[in-house]
């Protein structure tokens, strides 16, 4: 596309024996050097900025979604800086116009060169250095003042680009520090869920106790009972004694009467026989005698049976007072026990709280990160807009770029071709040079539309992965919540069922207590 360029190095080098040490040429010369330099450090500037973009855009995928206004900002201030430069390469058309000016100058020097033998060429060339000079003093000035210009606006690009690196420093600190929260809550949950763990273990554990303690306190009412009726039957047998000792009583009673029947017999009987004495004194003494020996005996049986069973009554007594001790230490154990579990309970009770207020604060800061995301995404739209804009802009820039080089391409194509038949070497080198700066200038302004093309892409796509990250952490961010409110909810019934548990427990020790009393 830059055909037109091209220059015939035979014929430059045929043309160059002829060289004018024409001052108006070396000023030429010195501003073409000072345009040259001045658009190097643009493209230098451009190429920098746009290194630190690139680094800018690389970083920007290690923050959080919040990070985005600031980076889309930056960008309008690149996009900025960018037409400001567009505009300063737009400024080679006032290059053109003095290129013109030098083409007007050679037609003088033509004009010169036929009017050579008649001197009037030294008046009329007098004049117009005159009028070349003021019209270079004039562009110099004035693009001395527009290079003034561009580097004010650098150094304020610079500025602003410093106050963004600043601001993406707190936002790097504000992601870390949410970041530190986000674990902090994590190990809080996990501390929750542990004393959850730990508490449901004491509560089992002292439902074990209680239930052993109602094991233990059914056991003892038992052998109370056993001991109640083993007393019973000890009465029931001593009143079976007492009865037999009775029958026994009256049997010798009995017997006392036969012998004193036998008595009155006897002294009815005034002549009873002698044996019958005899016998009647032998059953006497043997009666006597089986009578004291019978009266020993239930005394002994008696005093025996009494002595074993108020061993066995201080036995049962003793036993009774250690079980009632017992009863009165597991009792004021279970009080203990239960004391434990209420202030367990209440601790429960605060965690429970606090975690309800975590949760609240959570959904807060939920409800807050959802607005953010919300004017974020305003925030993106309108930066689509304005990029969507910019590259309507850009296009447009491009397609006059297109249009100012092909009528710069035009003109210095006229140019070369009007400047074939000059015999001007020194003013054709220059003119080479200037076409191949130009030329430069042009590839690269031609490079930067496609790097801000490339750009563009380059910020969707990352809008793109934006969008999919902030659903997804506000996805997780709504299932973490639902979990921790599951939680909290199973906690309360699972709280509220220890609570009556307790209450059912402590009411029936308390009547099984009442009741053994």
């Amino acid at each position: 596309m830059y055909s037109g360029y091209s220059i015939d190095g035979n014929a430059m080098n045929k043309r160059s024996e002829h060289n004018y040490s024409n001052p108006c040429s070396v000023e030429i010369c010195h501003f073409l050097v000072y345009l040259r330099d001045v658009a190097m450090d643009a493209v230098l500037e451009c190429n920098r900025v746009h290194s630190q973009l690139l680094n800018t855009e690389s970083s920007s995928h290690l923050l959080n979604n919040e990070a985005l206004a600031p980076l889309i900002n930056e960008y309008e201030s690149f996009i900025k800086a960018l037409q400001s430069q567009v505009e300063f390469y737009k400024e080679k058309e006032s290059a053109v116009e003095m290129w013109r000016c030098s083409l007007k100058e050679v037609a003088s020097l033509e004009e010169e060169l036929k009017t050579y033998q008649d001197n009037r060429h030294v008046d009329l060339a007098q004049r117009q250095l005159e009028k070349v000079k003021e019209q270079y003093s004039e562009a110099i000035t004035l693009l001395d003042g527009k290079l003034t210009w561009v580097k004010n606006e650098l150094n304020k690009e610079r500025s602003l680009r410093t106050e963004l690196q600043g601001e993406l420093s707190k936002l790097q600190l504000e992601h870390q520090s949410s970041t530190t929260r986000l674990h902090d809550c994590d190990k809080e949950l996990c501390v929750t869920l542990k004393d959850k763990l730990e508490l449901e273990k004491r509560t089992h554990v002292l439902e074990n106790k209680i239930t052993c303690l109602l094991e233990e306190k059914e056991a003892l009412n038992n052998s109370s009972n056993k001991l109640e009726q083993a007393l019973t039957r000890c009465h029931e047998q001593l009143e079976e004694l007492s009865r037999r000792y009775g029958e026994a009583c009256g049997k010798v009673e009995e017997a006392l009467g036969l012998v004193d029947c036998a008595c009155a017999e006897r002294d009815r009987a005034l002549l009873g026989e002698a044996a019958a004495k005899e016998e009647i004194a032998q059953s006497k003494v043997a009666l006597s005698r089986l009578i004291e020996d019978a009266g020993e005996k239930i005394k002994e049986e008696a005093e025996r049976l009494k002595e074993k069973y108020n061993r066995k009554i201080e036995t049962v007594l003793y036993d009774m007072k250690k079980l009632d001790e017992s009863l009165k230490e597991k009792t004021a154990e279970l009080s203990r026990e239960m004391k434990d579990h209420q202030s367990t309970q209440d601790q429960q009770q605060l965690e429970l709280n606090e975690k309800d207020s975590h949760c609240t604060f959570l959904e807060h800061h939920l409800a807050g990160l959802k607005l953010d995301l919300k004017a974020a995404l305003e925030a993106r739209n309108e930066a689509i807009g304005h990029m969507e804009r910019l590259s309507g802009e850009v296009n447009s820039l491009r397609q006059e770029l297109d249009l100012t080089r092909h009528k710069s391409s035009t003109d210095l194509h006229a140019a070369l071709q009007h400047a074939e038949d000059l015999e001007c070497e020194k003013h054709l080198q220059e003119r080479d040079d200037l076409i191949a700066r130009l030329q430069e200038v042009q590839m690269k302004g031609v490079d930067m539309a496609n790097e801000l093309h490339h750009h563009l892409e380059s910020q969707q796509q990352m809008k793109n992965k934006w969008q999919k990250a902030m659903r997804t952490l506000t996805s997780r961010f709504e299932k973490r919540i639902q979990e921790l409110r599951c939680e909290s909810s199973s906690l309360k019934e699972e709280n509220q069922r220890l609570q009556s548990e307790l209450k059912a427990n402590r009411k029936y020790a308390v009547y099984k207590h009442l009741n053994d009393t």
